[in-house]
């Protein structure tokens, strides 16, 4: 049985929308955790300059972040949780963090999540909690650090769409 569902992709690629049109669909409840949960935790005025809205006030250790993410999922999942993941694994930094934390666990589905430049550079426009450019500096590696069992295209498939198709990959891997 699949206990994490992993979805990778840009910021503004789609992740967060497919991961909550996905929950209501599975057999089991699972937790959504993005690495925006976490990035919420931080005081509003660190959470502005990370948003790209203001200057930040003190500098962000980003390797502890990432590394804690990493921890917290494996924490989540080695508690007997069932976890939709979410943060993009986009250099080699960030894949080293992935595979020291979630490398050995093997009920893992691993989803591409992707769409046009122009589209997640739109959809950074139109959202008021994003840093214009992220999806732009993501882009070019984003899907080079991870082999992948789906891939959904969130332009062709609006959040349902694509929950559904993650679902039917799902049950085929049963």
């Amino acid at each position: 049985m699949t206990k994490l569902i992993y979805l990778n992709g840009t910021s503004s690629a789609g992740k967060s929308s497919l991961a909550e049109a996905l929950q209501p669909l599975l057999a089991e409840p699972f937790l959504f955790f993005s690495i925006d949960t976490l990035l919420y935790t931080l005081p509003p005025s660190e959470l502005e300059g990370v948003k790209g809205k203001a200057p930040y006030e003190r500098d962000l250790d980003w390797n502890s972040l990432f590394s804690g993410y990493f921890a917290c999922v494996r924490a989540l999942l080695d508690h007997g949780n069932l976890v939709i993941a979410d943060c993009p694994v986009y250099n080699h930094d960030m894949a080293e963090r992935f595979r020291k934390s979630l490398g050995d666990f093997e009920q893992i589905v691993r989803v591409k999540v992707h769409c046009p430049l122009e589209v997640a550079e739109q959809r950074e426009l139109e959202r008021r909690d994003r840093t214009i450019g992220l999806a732009r500096r993501q882009f070019p590696a984003i899907h080079d650090f991870l082999s992948y069992d789906l891939a959904v295209d969130t332009v062709e498939n609006l959040p349902q769409k694509g929950a559904e198709l993650i679902l039917a990959g799902l049950k085929c891997r049963q």
